[in-house]
């Protein structure tokens, strides 16, 4: 896993409780990713990662200040729909797709299903689609960093490197927990069963 920024590399986990709103339909439509957009507004409750103060006067002015504390990047984590059991790995984008050329800051999880599951494997480059989520409050934690956000030259190459974080987001979530999907075990399994429970961040 890369060296997190600075800004971030005390900061974890942060956990975020929102509502999953229409993005720019990119994700599915041009890339075969499709994520759980989370709504940046006054509704969504966050628990900054460890020792948060206000972000420092170099950090990047997101819509939401609390956000200040997570660099721009690509992070690893787990989310759940709240009305639903299941736990996901989430491989995380924070930022402004570069790539595409945005303005507004986003956070975009994409939630990974089991890799023997009926979901997995089924978009146009071999990843999940899960049912829409619009309108439902998701939680997650951002439990760690992959790497920085970049801008690529091609779209080809962007799936290139969205594939590796959801391979590496599943390494990480497999070594914290040891069997995601069966027993719950590891140093960091906190966050999973924070993210299981019903509890405010």
């Amino acid at each position: 896993m890369a060296t997190p920024p600075l800004s971030t590399s005390k900061k974890f986990p942060a956990r975020l409780i929102g509502t999953v709103v229409r993005g720019f339909g990119r994700g599915s439509r041009d890339l075969g990713v499709p994520t759980a957009n989370l709504g940046i507004d006054e509704s969504l409750r966050i628990r900054p990662a460890a020792a948060a103060g206000p972000p420092t006067a170099d950090a990047y002015p997101y819509a939401h200040p609390a956000l200040g504390h997570l660099s721009k990047g690509i992070y690893w984590g787990f989310a759940r729909i709240a009305a639903e059991d299941a736990v996901y790995p989430a491989a995380i984008s924070v930022g402004t797709n570069p790539t595409y050329g945005n303005d507004s800051v986003t956070i975009e999880p994409h939630l990974i299903a089991p890799p023997d599951g009926g979901d997995r494997r089924r978009s146009s480059c071999g990843e999940t689609v899960l049912t829409d989520f619009y309108g439902k409050t998701l939680r997650l934690s951002v439990v760690g960093f992959l790497r920085e956000e970049e801008r690529y030259d091609s779209l080809e190459a962007l799936i290139v490197a969205i594939k590796n974080d959801i391979l590496n987001t599943e390494k990480e979530c497999s070594l914290v927990e040891g069997n995601l999907f069966g027993d719950v075990d590891g140093p960091r399994s906190e966050e999973f069963r924070w993210v299981v429970s019903d509890e405010d961040v």
